[in-house]
């Protein structure tokens, strides 16, 4: 069941729950998808509640009421998010776009962040922006033993295609790596070895441009390392969130 919070106006924003422990605030990619789109992460709703936000235009949450999707405009909706559930601060999950946006959040408003684990961070994509890799990606989404494209199927839902064309119209020209050294917290960067979109060298490239950047590389995986390696994954995650601040 969806939590729905007004914004000032008519707009709507609005996230769901799954699973039990401490809070794990999930912004899926896209950008424009729902809060679905992560699942229930290979199995972290075991070890965590998973509180997924809707990005703006994609599932129960409205678009904004100007055309407004950059990075900086995503932050008041995670921080309505963390207020409607009293949180000061939490740890934030991020998936491939959604992990730009909690790099953004995380540089922008400091206090309110714990740690960040960012999978699939699409470095590759962003540095080389004119279409490079789109055919490695497309072929990936249609895998050969189906279990991306079925879960594509059941659980991503439509994409808000509004809130993709602007990021490819205006953010493309971001100051990534400048972004990136302005992230103070505490942060896990996943890949999976063969991730199109991130892999092993751009994502320590990352952290180390990080002030506490951190590297997990799942074997075997590539842009959903917890749907193609969950047990390996869960793990990594779950020794970085246990570890003492």
């Amino acid at each position: 069941m969806k939590s729905l919070i007004r914004v000032a106006g008519r707009r709507v924003v609005a996230y769901d729950s799954v699973g039990s422990g401490p809070p794990l605030v999930c912004i899926p990619g896209g950008p424009g998808f729902p809060g679905s789109q992560v699942g229930n992460i290979g199995g972290l709703d075991a070890f965590r509640t998973l509180i997924r936000l809707d990005l703006r235009g994609a599932g129960g949450s409205d678009p904004p009421e100007t055309a407004a999707w950059g990075f900086d405009d995503y932050g008041p909706d995670i921080a309505l998010v963390l207020d409607a559930l009293e949180l000061e601060s939490a740890d934030i999950f991020g998936h491939a776009h959604g992990g730009l946006l909690a790099i953004a959040f995380a540089a922008a408003q400091p206090d309110r962040v714990r740690s960040l684990v960012l999978d699939g961070v699409p470095v590759k994509t962003m540095q080389t922006i004119e279409g490079a890799g789109d055919q490695v990606v497309e072929d990936y989404y249609h895998d050969t033993d189906g279990r991306v494209a079925g879960y594509m199927e059941s659980h991503m839902g439509e994409i808000f295609e509004p809130a993709l064309a602007w990021f490819w119209g205006h953010e493309s020209g971001t100051d990534f790596p400048l972004m990136v050294s302005q992230c103070a917290a505490r942060a896990l960067l996943v890949t999976g070895d063969e991730d199109p979109m991130a892999g092993t060298a751009a994502s320590t490239a990352v952290a180390d441009r990080m002030v506490r950047g951190d590297v997990a590389v799942i074997e075997g995986a590539r842009h959903f390392p917890w749907l193609e390696q969950p047990s390996a994954y869960c793990k990594a995650v779950m020794e970085f969130l246990d570890r003492p601040m």
